[in-house]
């Protein structure tokens, strides 16, 4: 008879002794012992033994191998496994059941019952040898192996939960997508843990089944060229994540990679909030690349839970209150989009998707893709919101401003970051973005106290720069300050001045009167105007991110008010007397008589 007979010594020794066919113990009442014990490995160890180059046409197994507790009903699970393993080659072999007790019985005792109601299984409660012989014969006759369709409406009649320790399918999608990855880049040698796991573990077998995904090859990691310090916030980092990506950076010495080291099981979600923020800011991060669930609360909630409720989108928003231009790459084994579209809200850069069955090659060139693309984006933008921080403390902390100024700046400030954003995929967007910037000097210049503009023009309300002397198409000005011939570069010099009293003016004017510089060509103040009138303004050419972050420091200069070095007010021109703005009067009405 070619059967095999699995037992573990529990059964009639009559039946064992007599047995016409194969047989094979597997025992595991002292291995249960040790603390690395793990059921599924032990049984995945002890068939593949047990069916190595052998080909049975039935297999016999008691409902339990367990010698000490017969309720664990461990034959089940080891039916599941011959079912959802293809290495040992007999998924589709008839199986019987031994054992007093009905299938109905047995089924309400586990959670594999369903087995027992699948095609091509049987049930004896006979221990006899020769009636086995005689069971054997039947259903030979009746059908020696059940069809792919059948095994396949079986497998999906399990209806296996994940592992205690697995909490949900975001976590078996997630180590299955850490398998896949390791193995293209050939380092899965890295986590012989997970590998183990994904090996023997009854769920991953049946999972695989269920969901079967085509060989993912192997490939090498690409080359970052760009500089930037990479840090991964993931409750799976410890697990082979880490390992991933340290072999997934190896090419490129230009990356320092990092990850936050946590014993996130023991952690409330507020600790895991606080050490990741604390860690940003100490690692000084340019990119992150961040899971969403990172702790038990976000798998004891809802299955779809709030997005804003999961750990992770609590570390974005500290990360984005640290700094707005730290770039945030969401990483998570889920695919909801609502998830995306809310951390994308919030301003994550970036989405990848860990899965178990998709096409690793394309997943890693775009995860080298993302965060090349986060790298190149992040310094200028750390840059950009570090100054405009400045800018709006300044503004908020002096007297001076007014609260219509202050929220325009920072309306202008932010709409100039967002613009900044887009320019990375789109540089006409910095365009825009250097428009909105040199709004705030617009609205500078136009507040009273820093050029007061009419007849008489005043610096600080204090010091006056021009005074009108002509009215009528040939306006004229006497001014204090002078252009340079062939340049719009402006001295200390008294002069008459027939244009019109433009930005170029009052900045200069400001420049040299409010921070006391001996000419307006400080601050590369000209080359600012001359971008925004040149470049900016006009579709078809292209402003540089060192030109945008050029404009936002010289605001951040203005005001500044330690910066602040007001001439004295005998410097600008004396106040002229009543008599002598008749006289002027007089002589533009004569003029317009003529």
């Amino acid at each position: 008879m070619n059967a095999l007979l699995i037992h573990s010594n529990n059964l009639n020794p009559n039946l064992v002794n007599k047995f016409p066919g194969d047989k094979v113990a597997i025992d595991y009442s002292e291995s249960i012992q040790r603390s690395n014990f793990i059921l599924d490995r032990f049984l995945h160890e002890e068939l593949s033994n047990a069916f190595n180059n052998k080909e049975y046409q039935l297999i016999f197994i008691p409902y339990t191998l367990s010698q000490q507790n017969y309720l664990e009903l461990t034959g089940l699970r080891v039916a599941a496994h011959i079912r959802t393993t293809d290495e040992f080659n007999h998924q589709y072999v008839p199986i019987v059941f031994v054992g007093p007790e009905t299938p109905e019985q047995i089924a309400r005792l586990s959670d594999l019952g369903y087995i027992l109601f699948t095609s091509g299984v049987f049930s004896t409660a006979s221990q006899e040898s020769d009636f086995l012989k005689k069971f054997f014969d039947r259903i030979m006759e009746e059908k020696s192996k059940i069809t792919e369709s059948e095994h396949a409406k079986g497998i999906e009649r399990l209806q296996l939960s994940p592992p205690a320790n697995y909490q949900s399918h975001h976590s078996i999608d997630n180590e299955l997508a850490l398998l896949r990855w390791s193995e293209y880049l050939k380092c899965d040698d890295r986590i012989p843990e997970v590998k183990e796991n994904l090996k023997a573990g009854l769920y991953f077998k049946y999972h695989r089944v269920l969901n079967p995904v085509r060989p993912s090859g192997t490939g090498n990691p690409y080359l970052i060229y760009a500089k930037g310090k990479v840090l991964l916030i993931d409750d799976e980092a410890e697990k082979g994540w880490k390992d991933f990506y340290k072999c997934f950076f190896k090419h490129s010495p230009q990356i320092t990679f990092n990850s936050l080291s946590a014993d996130f099981k023991s952690l409330s979600q507020q600790d895991i909030i606080e050490a990741a923020r604390k860690k940003v800011e100490e690692f000084d991060a340019e990119v992150v690349l961040l899971d969403l669930r990172l702790c038990d609360l976000d798998f004891d909630t809802d299955p779809q839970p709030e997005p804003k409720n999961l750990t992770g989108y609590k570390v974005l928003e500290e990360i984005k209150k640290i700094n707005k231009g730290i770039q945030v790459i969401i990483t998570t084994a889920s695919n909801k989009i609502r998830n995306y579209l809310s951390t994308h809200d919030l301003g994550a850069n970036g989405y990848i998707i860990k899965r178990g069955d998709s096409d690793v090659a394309e997943d890693i060139k775009n995860l080298k893709n993302e965060i090349e693309y986060a790298i190149k984006a992040s310094q200028p933008l750390k840059d950009f919101d570090e100054i405009s921080g400045d800018i709006s403390q300044n503004i908020n902390k002096e007297a001076e401003w007014n609260d219509d100024f202050k929220n325009k700046v920072q309306d202008y400030l932010n709409i100039s970051f967002d613009l900044l954003v887009k320019s990375f995929k789109n540089s006409d967007y910095r365009r825009y973005a250097y428009l909105q910037l040199f709004l705030v000097i617009e609205e500078f210049l136009a507040q009273e106290h820093i050029f007061s503009y009419g007849d008489n023009c005043f610096i600080d309300n204090n010091i006056l720069v021009t005074h009108k002397i002509r009215e009528g198409d040939n306006r004229s000005f006497k001014s204090i300050i002078k252009r340079n011939p062939g340049s719009k570069i402006y001295t200390i010099e008294e002069s008459e001045y027939n244009w019109t009293i433009d930005v170029n003016y009052k900045m200069s004017a400001v420049l040299i009167f409010r921070y006391g510089f001996d000419s307006s060509n400080k601050k590369d103040w000209h080359t600012i105007n001359e971008i925004r009138n040149t470049k900016a303004a006009h579709k078809g050419t292209t402003v540089s991110l060192r030109e945008v972050l050029h404009l936002i420091n010289f605001i951040d200069f203005i005001v500044n008010p330690q910066n602040k070095q007001f001439r004295s007010q005998n410097e600008g021109l004396s106040q002229p007397s009543l008599m002598s703005n008749l006289r002027s009067l007089n002589q533009n009405s004569i003029g317009d008589k003529k």
